[in-house]
């Protein structure tokens, strides 16, 4: 029986001893990269809804891994709770990134898993079941969840953010319904060789515009909305765009509609160049105009701008509401970058609108402004001959009419969420030790019978 009882526990030992030593050296061949450093705040929100109730956002990541990996490693997810009917579903897509973005997305992923939140979860691991190789990818997340039952407070799922350490030809942002960026890390096999594991992405693939992080003018302090309704126009003056950029987006951030989803919550703008004064730059051709449809309650109203607003000047950027459904802005205190100011109806404003710009490199074809219409020239007209006694023939055409000149109650915010304890887990070790303990279990029984 003593024999039996050693051979159990040299069993059990050795059970736990390669248990142990294949865990450690997994560990030892892989090595976590993330792409962001800091604390990861709540980020992107990825409950926006329709009149539909349908979530029609999304947000995605395109990267060049230099080695293989096989986890996607988040710090924290921020998600609503059953107990308030807020938890939410979610699908994780991993797609080979070709050619274009758009493409790489409407292709058949070559990862994809559906999860559900319920509540928020520290160090989140999506295991991808296998090594992915070396490559480039696009990761898409997206909520799946309808609004819920509640109309004030949906179900959601929210992506943290934090500072981004990698350029824009490494990793490209983007999405529908949300901007910025948002905090992860690639669990990579170690690879003799790399010391870069993401890796810029392939030159014909580098994007048009090379986006910098986007820079707050105004942070957002306490909650005091406001509503654009209330001017017949509000206006930003920006400082000098610095040569070599071009100003890209201009960004309201969470601009509020008071609950509104009739998808008429319209803002158009125009901008002008600057000179000298507010009207007298009012008066000038609009340089690039344009209209942001349905904007969705809280989420951030993006001014698009494309390539037209160059570097070396100043811009007057006009907002004028263009329907009943409101859009406003949260008020914030202070403006944290110089050269920035605000017009309400033409005059000089206190009311600083929480807010973001972001800069670009432009690389694509050079664009040209189109010619201003020329203004059709008044005709000359003559005085009538005097009538004489014979009486001319009448002309067989009659003569041509001058030509004319040409005419000239705010949302509810979502409920702050917490942050609860890690609950990663220790994996094949936890394995190896319970079935070493069973084993000794199993021969003290034996023993004891015996005995």
């Amino acid at each position: 029986m003593k024999k039996l009882l050693s051979v159990l526990i040299v069993a059990s030992m050795l059970f736990t001893f390669f248990a142990v030593s294949s865990f450690a050296e997994e560990a030892e061949n892989r090595v976590l990269v993330p792409i962001y450093e800091g604390d990861a705040a709540p980020g992107q929100w990825l409950n926006q809804f329709n009149a539909d109730d349908e979530n029609i956002a999304y947000s995605y990541c395109a990267f060049n891994a230099a080695a293989p990996f096989t986890d996607i490693v988040f710090p924290v997810i921020y998600a609503g709770t059953s107990a308030d009917d807020r938890d939410c579903d979610s699908t994780f897509e991993l797609f080979n990134y070709k050619t274009t973005i758009e493409e790489a997305m409407a292709s058949e992923p070559a990862f994809k898993a559906e999860i559900h939140f319920d509540g928020d979860i520290v160090n989140y691991t999506v295991p991808l079941e296998k090594e992915m190789p070396a490559g480039q990818y696009v990761l898409k997340i997206r909520e799946t969840s309808d609004r819920g039952p509640n109309p004030d407070a949906g179900r959601y799922m929210v992506l943290p953010a934090a500072s981004i350490i990698y350029a824009n030809d490494k990793v490209e942002f983007g999405g529908k319904s949300v901007s910025g960026d948002f905090a992860f890390a690639l669990n990579f096999v170690k690879t003799e060789g790399v010391t870069e594991y993401f890796a810029p992405f392939a030159s014909e693939q580098v994007p048009v515009f090379k986006d910098d992080r986007a820079v707050t003018i105004v942070a957002r302090d306490g909650n005091n909305p406001v509503e654009m309704n209330n001017f017949g126009d509000f206006s930003i003056l920006t400082a000098e765009i610095p040569e070599g950029k071009v100003l890209r987006n201009f960004i309201f951030k969470n601009a509020p509609t008071w609950n509104n989803v009739e998808d008429n919550s319209d803002l158009g703008f125009e901008v002008y160049l600057w000179d000298t004064d507010y009207d007298t730059s009012y008066r000038g051709r609009p340089i690039v105009s344009g209209t942001v449809e349905g904007h969705l309650d809280n989420q951030d109203l993006i001014l698009d701008f494309g390539a037209w607003l160059k570097g070396g000047a100043r811009y007057l950027i006009v907002c004028m509401t263009e329907n009943d459904g409101k859009v406003g802005f949260w008020g914030g205190s202070s403006i944290s970058q110089e050269g920035w100011e605000f017009f309400a109806d033409g005059e000089e404003s206190d009311l600083l609108p929480s807010s973001q710009y972001k800069l670009s490199t432009y690389t694509g074809p050079e664009l040209t402004p189109e010619p201003t219409p020329e203004e059709t020239p008044e005709p000359e007209v003559t005085e009538a001959p005097e009538v004489t006694e014979e009486v001319p023939e009448e002309p067989t055409d009659a003569p041509e009419e001058p030509t004319q000149a040409p005419a000239d109650e705010p949302t509810k915010e979502p409920e702050a969420t917490k942050k609860p304890d890690d609950k990663k887990g220790c994996g094949s070790f936890v394995g190896g030790a319970f079935a070493a303990m069973s084993l000794l279990a199993v021969a003290s029984f034996v023993l004891k019978k015996k005995v």
